[in-house]
Parts: structure tokens; sequence; C-alpha cells
């Protein structure tokens, strides 16, 4: 479990996030708000969004249109997130990403982030 994550906030840019997922070489992001685990984005999640922005932006530049707004961390993290505790053996937490089929289990303690495990 690695205990010092990197987290975005809901009202982080997709840019932002990106950015900062490629700085620290990482793959998922936690969304936290007031401390407390909300979301949790990828980056396949983000070069979804990154490729329909783009899209859409093409679109409005054939139209004549402006090229919208920034979009926001909470507008496509996943909020079912699935996560284990603090006292979840490694082995349980390995096999509920296989079985899940994630790349992220964020570890929590009373609604708070305490570690991860990727990958």
């Amino acid at each position: 479990m690695t205990r010092k994550v990197v987290t975005a906030t809901e009202d982080d840019s997709l840019d932002n996030a990106l950015k900062l997922m490629v700085a620290k070489k990482i793959a998922h992001l936690p969304v936290l708000r007031k401390g407390a685990l909300v979301g949790i984005i990828s980056d396949r999640d983000l070069r979804t969004a990154q490729h329909q922005k783009d899209k859409k932006k093409n679109t409005r530049s054939r139209n004549g249109g402006g090229n919208g707004g920034a979009i926001l961390v909470k507008d496509v993290m996943t909020t079912n997130v699935h996560t284990s505790s603090t006292t979840t053996p490694v082995m349980d937490a390995v096999n509920l990403m296989l079985r899940l089929g994630i790349g992220a289990l964020p570890v929590i303690d009373s609604q708070k982030l305490k570690g991860i495990v990727t990958k």
C-alpha cells in the first residue's frame, strides 16, 4: 500500500489532473471533498474525457462556436468507489481488485483516505 497518496478535488480541472498524473507517474487519483473520499479518476477516464472534449471543440470550431468551459474532475470521476480498510489483508485487497477488474483500491479508515493499493 502506498501511504503518500496524490489526490485531486472535485473542482480540479481535467487538464490539471492530467498534468499531476503525468508529473507523479501515476494512473489513479482519489478525489476528496473536505478530506473524505468521494470518487476516483483514472488516466483512462481522463483520456476518454479529453477525446470527447476535443471532438466537441472541433465541432464548435466548424460551426463558429467558442471553445467551451473546462471539464472538471467531478464531471467524469467514478463515485461508486470500491475501497478496503486499513485492517484488510493485502491478499484480500488484491483478490478484490482482480475480481472487480479494477486497477486501484483506496484504503480508508473512518471515511479518511489512508493509502492506495494499485496494480
